[in-house]
Formats: C-alpha cells, structure tokens, sequence
C-alpha cells in the first residue's frame, strides 16, 4: 500500500511538473513565407520617413498581385519584388515590434552616402495584434540611382530576433 501511495504521489508530482513547463514555455513567434517573387502593382505612393533606408522615403501600393513566383529579378525600373507572410505567435499579452530590413549591394545616395541595409519598417503593435502581408521593393522612377544588381536579403524581426529570411537575386 505505502509503495501504490507513494508512486500515486510521483505521478502527481510529474504530471504537475509538465504541465508547469508547459505554460511556461510559450511558443516564440515566427512566421512563414508564403509568397515570393515580382508583383505587378497599382497606386504607387511615396511616403517621407525617418527610417534609415534609401532615399528616405517608403514606398506603399493599393493593390498588388503576384505576377510571377521567382528568385531572380531585372534591375530595371518598375519592377516591384517582395515576399508575402503570416506571422504566428505573436505576444498576445504585451506590445510587441516588428522590424523589415533589406541587406542590399551598395546604394549610393545623391547626397554621398552608400548604403548597404536599408531599414524599411520598424513598428510596434499592441497586444494581440494579428499581422502579415507584402514586405516588398520598388524600383521607381526618381530613384534610379538604387539600381543595383546582386543579392538582396529581406529579413523580419519580431522583437529583435529574426523570424524570416529571403534572398532575391537582381540581375543586370
């Protein structure tokens, strides 16, 4: 009988144990890609911003559409290229930010400054917020001078740790 008790007790013990660990370990955000490539767009807008990224300005659509699934995309003016994504496990008890970032060739700015990261997006959201969407780079006119070919690498980061990663390859 002492014996019976006893592992009665120890069973106890560890069920509550794991289930301790497993409210205490809550899922890390992430987030999944599930589109990339070039996307015909409509309703080009350009928009001043403090961000440090290349001609100071964001570039926004209204509507945009996959036109092609693909790595590889023409330096050339017009061309729009990005990755489509669903976050999951974002806090839902506390704010939270997410931070977009391009690690592209160099960029030589008119005022002389190159650039080599160009941070898109950084923003925070209240608790609970669901997001996802188009991360994305134009080539429009007026920025001509951000032409330029190799590896571009979009990065997402949910509160300083990367949650995503994509790497295009424009080509002269």
């Amino acid at each position: 009988m002492k014996t019976s008790h006893a592992s009665a007790i120890l069973l106890a013990a560890i069920s509550m144990g794991l289930g301790i660990s497993a409210r205490s370990a809550a899922a890390e955000p992430s987030a999944e890609i599930t589109e990339y490539g070039r996307y015909t767009v409509e309703g080009t807008a350009l928009t001043p911003t403090t961000n440090k990224t290349s001609g100071s300005v964001v570039v926004s659509h209204d509507k945009e559409v996959l036109a092609e699934t693909t790595d590889k995309i023409p330096c050339r003016l017009g061309e729009t290229f990005g990755i489509k994504v669903k976050f999951n496990d974002l806090p839902a008890d506390r704010p939270f930010a997410i931070k977009y970032v391009v690690k592209h060739p160099p960029i030589n700015q008119p005022d002389g400054q190159i650039l080599r990261e160009s941070v898109v997006s950084d923003r925070k959201f209240e608790p609970g917020t669901k997001s996802g969407g188009l991360y994305f780079w134009s080539f429009v006119k007026g920025f001509e001078y951000e032409l330029s070919p190799g590896d571009w690498t979009f990065l997402l980061y949910v509160d300083g740790k990367e949650v995503a990663r994509f790497v295009f390859h424009v080509l002269a």
